[in-house]
């Protein structure tokens, strides 16, 4: 089976400067983390979405997701994380509200969310725990071409868990780079460029654009902590 390019993070002492031509930069957050408190960086609908959740520790997990994407998109535009403004797709997908020619995408599971910045064309990425799921033959009937699903049928089932995600999130990943659904046909977006990854042991990844993709060389891959946050206020 395939395997795949395991990320190296590192922890930046001074916020980087925006992602040059042919550069992508990707962030890791824990968002549970420790000291990590990000709530008060939202805006008033984000706070309330997050206070309806049932569970307080996905409360904390949205907060610490979508703070930690506004506190970077803030970094790199040299405003306050609250002033950020987005605009949303007719999938979901949001874009900043000023014209700027940063592009971005966050994906975010348990413990981890990953964010995407490309200072060239738009982006997509996805982030999923390795693991075994109910009913995930019949999904991969349900969203995946027949020619992937004829693929998969053939596999044992570890064979099988490993290359599910694999596609499952590159499927992800460039319809959220077109801001489209997972049932968009695999025949629209076959052609975006993608590539998968390793975040940590036991989790799958995968990002994606319609124009090109940097080379992996050329990823700048950076963790976010509460020390770089409180750094930036």
């Amino acid at each position: 089976m395939t395997h795949l390019k395991t990320v190296t993070w590192q922890s930046p002492k001074t916020f980087p400067a925006m992602p040059a031509t042919g550069e992508l930069h990707l962030w890791k957050i824990h968002v549970e983390a420790p000291g990590l408190d990000l709530e008060n960086t939202l805006s008033p609908d984000e706070q309330l979405r997050g206070r309806k959740m049932l569970h307080k520790k996905d409360n904390i997990r949205f907060s610490n997701a979508r703070g930690g994407l506004r506190s970077i998109l803030g970094g790199y535009l040299n405003q306050s994380p609250r002033s950020i403004r987005f605009e949303y797709g007719p999938k979901g997908k949001p874009f900043l509200k000023h014209p700027s020619s940063l592009t971005f995408n966050l994906t975010h599971a348990g413990n981890l969310a990953l964010i995407a910045i490309s200072n060239e064309s738009e982006i997509g990425i996805d982030l999923e725990r390795q693991q075994q799921r109910r009913n995930m033959r019949k999904i991969a009937q349900r969203v995946f071409s027949s020619e992937i699903h004829n693929e998969l049928e053939k596999l044992n089932e570890d064979d099988f868990e490993q290359l599910f995600f694999l596609h499952w999130t590159q499927k992800e990943a460039r319809v959220k780079a077109l801001g489209e659904s997972v049932f968009t046909h695999d025949s629209d977006i076959a052609r975006i460029p993608c590539a998968n990854f390793v975040p940590e042991p036991g989790w799958c990844a995968a990002i994606a654009t319609p124009d090109c993709l940097a080379d992996p060389k050329d990823w700048l891959n950076l963790l976010f902590t509460p020390d770089l946050f409180h750094q930036m206020r």
